[in-house]
């Protein structure tokens, strides 16, 4: 375990629902806003930037590859641990497409037919949410 810690670089993922992801990996890819695309190892620099709508690459450390949906956000960096603090977070393997596709046919229903302004601005957000997280699934690392 010494081994794990001293070599690989621990990623946590923390959205308004909690910790989404917190393991040891080799790698982790993710555009940022002012950089532009960025790969994370171990010893990395530190650095604190805005991350975009998109899609995030991990490699685990048995090498296997996964892509998750992010909704943009920040990241922290001190070279030992990456913490991604994001709307929405999601391996692209477990993403129910259909669903979010449901939910956003049902905010613009009721969003046609709201009056009361709180809920309207309420609804907006909700629906904006929803489309990033189309963004984030349908966007593709270069």
């Amino acid at each position: 375990m010494e081994s794990t810690i001293k070599n690989n670089l621990y990623l946590k993922v923390i959205t308004p629902d909690g910790i989404k992801y917190g393991e040891y990996i080799n790698i982790a890819t993710i555009e940022t806003v002012s950089d532009g695309f960025e790969g994370f190892l171990v010893n990395h620099l530190p650095m604190v930037s805005e991350i975009t709508i998109g899609q995030m690459r991990i490699t685990d450390l048995d090498n296997k590859k996964r892509i998750a949906a992010v909704a943009g956000g920040f990241l922290y960096n001190d070279g030992k641990e990456l913490k991604i603090l994001t709307p929405y977070f999601e391996f692209l393997d477990l993403v129910d497409r259909k669903k979010i596709e449901q939910k956003i046919e049902k905010l613009q229903a009721n969003l046609a037919t709201e009056k009361n302004e709180n809920k309207i601005r309420t609804l907006k957000i909700t629906l904006k949410n929803e489309n990033n997280k189309l963004l984030a699934i349908d966007n593709n690392l270069a």
